[in-house]
């Protein structure tokens, strides 16, 4: 949140960008069957590349193939 809080005045290209990244990251962590389990801004972080990256897999559980949660 801190990073944000300190970009208030992200262009809307960039904002198009952060958030098509993070929806193919929970698409491909989604696809894998896991679930983060905890999203929340102190959890996503900007990478070298200006790009933010999700972090803390921490709370993280997957489902089997009836889709249940297995929790780890």
């Amino acid at each position: 949140q801190k990073v944000i809080k300190e970009h208030k005045n992200v262009d809307l290209e960039t904002q198009i960008a952060w958030t098509y990244r993070l929806i193919s990251t929970f698409a491909a962590i989604h696809a894998k069957k896991i679930i983060h389990g905890d999203v929340k801004g102190d959890n996503i972080l900007l990478g070298e590349d200006g790009m933010p990256l999700l972090t803390d897999f921490g709370m993280a559980c997957t489902t089997n193939k009836n889709g249940n949660i297995v929790p780890h």
